[in-house]
């Protein structure tokens, strides 16, 4: 019973990981060329630490940056989960 819900706790959670990468990619096809045009960067990226969601090292998180061409961040947006 035990291992049947973390079966299905660690489901949801690659689930969820995988539709906030592909949101990201999402994004950055439509918007990136927008803010090229206009001397923007805009980038964004998932990022995963650690091998298992269970263990306590384990985090992912995803960031979208927007900056100046070769000039400072403008805003920059990183969420844990």
């Amino acid at each position: 019973m035990i291992k049947k819900s973390l079966d299905a706790l660690l489901k949801e959670n690659r689930n969820f990981e995988t539709t906030l990468k592909d949101n990201i990619d999402s994004l950055l096809i439509k918007y990136k060329p927008i803010f090229n045009k206009r001397n923007l960067v805009f980038d964004g990226e998932f990022h995963i630490e650690g091998d298992h969601p269970f263990n306590p090292e384990y985090v992912s998180s995803d960031s979208i940056s927007i900056s100046e061409k070769k000039e400072d961040l403008i805003f920059q947006g990183e969420f844990v989960h």
